[in-house]
């Protein structure tokens, strides 16, 4: 866990201060380095030592990649990029799961699967640095050069007077958020923000208690384990890929609040049913539910939070989430004590998380915040409100700077 906390430190301030590319290439390094070297373990502390680094680096490559990818795109792609990186989780899970049902040695496993990370190399001689993070830096040459070398690839000409016409270089330009480097006070040192954020650590708490509750108990429904991970990998896939149109046409907040209600109905209902088939199928229905609930959890913290504290803020709702994840195996114990407990617990923290998600505002179509400012008044239609977060946070400027 430290490490986790550690490794989430040197990540966020790498991926502020220097660019989202480095912090996405040297988690990969991490991966790769420390995942090949626990296959060569020679005892079992060396073992779990070496794959902690090399969870610290996963995760970093997972949740910079999906800044990255929805940093990038307009209002009307970011929910198929991010659901589409989302995708990818489970697609590695089916993979693992082939994987380990061919070959039964587990050194030769971690190798197998470790090799796989390496082919990401090649590829980031072609992934841009995020625009975003460069105009929040004020490199606005680097910003210009990465606009348009994706223009050209994309085949969209731009004129030679672009930038000054549509005002680029002057956008956003306060340079209240270029004068320090963010860190994760900014994200609670307003009301609006500070509120946002806590609930999104309540809600990606929710998310891993609930996914690893039912990923874990897979064992014990009475179906053949690596059947059970094949279909609960097939029903997380169709599950992210049925919530590209849905968050379209109802919004985030509706599809996250029937997301958590979906995984809560099918938590409760999985305690009066005896191990066997109808046991994992409602299982599997609840599993669709939260895995929805984690790729419209993705796009949602990076759509709230401004650029200069987004990769800050989706770290700490990781580093939280990983607490849980840590306590899930903990969780199971009660089976013991009282064997339904486990599902009482996940169906009341859904109906809590699905109730806290009425707080939060719809974020469909609406432009990614910039600045802190931005972060702050994201949302909130009254004028009034508005003009007194403006002076809130002109007044917190002025406590700063003396």
């Amino acid at each position: 866990m430290f490490l986790l906390w550690f490794s989430w430190q040197v990540r966020q301030t790498i991926g502020a201060r220097y660019g989202r590319k480095i912090t996405l290439i040297i988690s990969n390094v991490l991966v790769v380095v420390f995942g090949v070297g626990a296959a060569f373990s020679p005892n079992y502390i060396t073992f779990v030592v070496l794959r902690a680094f090399q969870a610290a680096g996963c995760y970093g490559m997972l949740l910079i990649s999906m800044v990255i990818g929805t940093e990038f795109v307009g209002p009307s792609r970011r929910a198929f990029v991010a659901i589409f990186i989302s995708v990818s989780f489970s697609l590695g899970y089916l993979l693992l799961t082939f994987y380990a049902y061919l070959i039964r040695n587990w050194r030769y496993l971690l190798l197998t699967l470790n090799m796989t990370f390496a082919l990401f190399f090649f590829f980031y001689p072609f992934i841009p640095e995020s625009v975003r993070w460069q105009i929040s830096k004020g490199r606005y040459k680097r910003a210009e050069i990465s606009i348009r070398k994706v223009a050209k690839i994309n085949k969209v000409k731009l004129t030679d007077d672009f930038f000054q016409q549509t005002n680029f270089y002057n956008s956003k330009d306060r340079q209240g958020d270029k004068k320090h480097d963010t860190n994760l006070t900014d994200l609670f040192r307003t009301p609006v923000l500070r509120k946002r954020m806590m609930i999104m650590i309540v809600i990606w708490m929710t998310n891993n208690l609930i996914f690893y509750g039912f990923h874990l108990s897979t064992g014990s429904f009475g179906v053949d384990i690596y059947l059970s991970f094949v279909i609960s990998g097939v029903v997380e896939i169709v599950s992210v890929v049925l919530c590209i149109p849905l968050i379209e046409w109802f919004g985030r907040r509706y599809s996250f609040i029937a997301s958590f209600v979906i995984a809560g109905v099918a938590s409760f209902i999985v305690i009066f049913v005896p191990a066997g088939a109808a046991k994992t199928s409602i299982a599997m229905v609840g599993k669709f539910g939260i895995a929805a609930s984690w790729a419209i959890c993705g796009i949602y913290v990076i759509e709230i939070l401004p650029t200069p504290t987004r990769s800050v803020g989706v770290g700490i709702c990781s580093m939280a989430s990983r607490i849980v994840a840590i306590a899930t195996p903990l969780l199971l114990l009660l089976y013991d004590v009282w064997a339904p407990g486990p599902f009482v617990l996940q169906t009341i923290a859904a109906l809590v998380a699905a109730g806290l998600c009425f707080i939060l505002p719809e974020t469909r179509g609406k432009k990614l915040p910039e600045t802190l400012e931005d972060g702050e008044t994201f949302g909130i239609k009254s004028t009034e409100e508005i003009q007194s977060m403006d002076e809130l946070h002109l007044t917190q400027r002025g406590g700063v700077s003396a």
